[in-house]
């Protein structure tokens, strides 16, 4: 976020550079989890070859998320051990079938590509508890509600009550999707403690 790069006094490369970095820092670490000594040198990044470098990167996972539709699929399909896909107006299933396409062209089991998403969680018992959360969110977001409930659902955000809310997350698993990250914006103890029990 360009916000976090200016408080830390660090760079803050355009798109493309960054998207160019991104993708041979992957190929800088794919290099050095295969471990061959045969050394990596890019624009950016360089690995002297000779010895794997300690501590050993072969257990280092991957996880390469986005809303893209093309780039982020298939630097994730190519160099990922995951695939978070952010949920936008973009078919989430359009973008998995991208990644594993770009699996099978780099020679890799596409099956074996982790896809996860993450939002935040949005739900209640019924609707009053719905709404009430809604309203809790926004605050804690500083965020309008209004927009909380009838945009987030647009881009793929379950807004609902906790029955509407297992019927999106069975809709997920249909797709593709093998992992959820709830991310919750306030009280996380007591959210997970009551929520998380009701989405089982």
């Amino acid at each position: 976020m360009k916000e976090e790069h200016e408080a830390f006094g660090l760079d803050f490369p355009s798109t493309r550079e960054r998207f160019e970095r991104l993708e041979e820092a992957l190929a800088y670490v794919d290099t050095a989890r295969r471990g061959d000594g045969g050394g990596f040198a890019g624009d950016y990044y360089r690995l002297a070859p000779g010895p794997p470098p300690e501590p050993s990167a072969a257990r280092v996972r991957i996880a390469v998320g986005g809303s893209g539709p093309r780039r982020t699929p298939r630097l994730a399909g190519r160099y990922a051990d995951e695939f978070n896909v952010f949920p936008s107006r973009d078919p989430i299933e359009a973008r998995i079938a991208v990644a594993r396409e770009a699996a099978e062209k780099a020679g890799r089991d596409p099956a074996e590509l982790l896809i996860s998403t993450a939002f935040p969680m949005v739900t209640g018992t019924d609707p009053a508890d719905l709404e009430n959360r809604i309203q809790r969110v926004a605050t804690a977001r500083r965020a309008d509600a209004d927009r909380i409930r009838t945009r987030w659902p647009q881009a793929g955000i379950p807004v609902a009550t906790v029955d509407e809310y297992r019927d999106h997350m069975a809709q997920l698993e249909a797709i593709g999707i093998q992992r959820v990250y709830l991310q919750v914006a306030f009280d996380p103890v007591a959210d997970i403690q009551r929520l998380l029990p009701l989405l089982r």
